[in-house]
């Protein structure tokens, strides 16, 4: 009898497991089985695109609304130094973006009490993507965790100076969550890192 339920757990947790679109490389972060993104990276220098990969992006701001550039709503806006958890704790952190040349692109959580360092910006930490300029911005795509799995999700961007504008689709009453990143130089040794996928 014990034999048998071991082998049931065995075989159900296997089935589960084996659902599972993601795994968590060595240093935690989420990476799919498979990389799939839809996005073509493959950059054409007809397009301009003004993004800096020699620099890091901090979020600024951040709210609720439409996935238009020129929606009107702006709800649960959030200046990031004064982000609150909902049990009302401060939050702790301080998220980057990162452009790469070949048209990745990485999301990174840096603790506020850690100081920035080259290991900050480790590629193998962050939330992985592609981006592609085109005519009305930069489109990306990311894969992050949602739920129970990790999924592919669509941004638009668009640069203005050392501001970038980038709005998350979301499904539901929200269509988007908008972002501001505000360009953050730091030093050139923290970024010598190289994206592989």
């Amino acid at each position: 009898m014990v034999k048998t339920k071991i082998i049931a757990i065995l075989i159900i947790t296997l089935s589960i497991s084996s659902c599972l679109n993601f795994y968590r490389n060595s240093e935690g972060a989420l990476r799919p089985k498979k990389v799939e993104f839809k996005l073509d990276k493959n950059q054409d220098s007809s397009k301009t695109c003004t993004v800096d990969a020699l620099s890091v992006y901090e979020l600024h701001s951040t709210w609720l609304g439409d996935y238009d550039f020129n929606s009107t709503r702006k709800d649960d806006y959030n200046l990031m130094e004064e982000y609150r958890h909902y049990d009302g704790s401060l939050a702790n952190f301080k998220t980057f973006l990162r452009f790469y040349k070949n048209g990745n692109l990485s999301f990174f959580q840096v603790d506020n009490e850690s100081e920035l360092n080259k290991e900050a910006f480790n590629p193998s930490k962050g939330i992985i993507g592609v981006y592609s300029c085109n005519y009305n911005g930069i489109l990306i795509e990311e894969f992050s965790f949602r739920g129970h799995q990790g999924e592919y999700l669509n941004s638009k961007a668009r640069v203005n100076g050392d501001t970038i504008y980038l709005i998350n689709e979301l499904s539901g009453y929200y269509t988007g969550k908008h972002n501001i990143f505000i360009k953050r130089e730091v030093p050139l040794i923290f970024l010598d890192w190289k994206s592989d996928w």
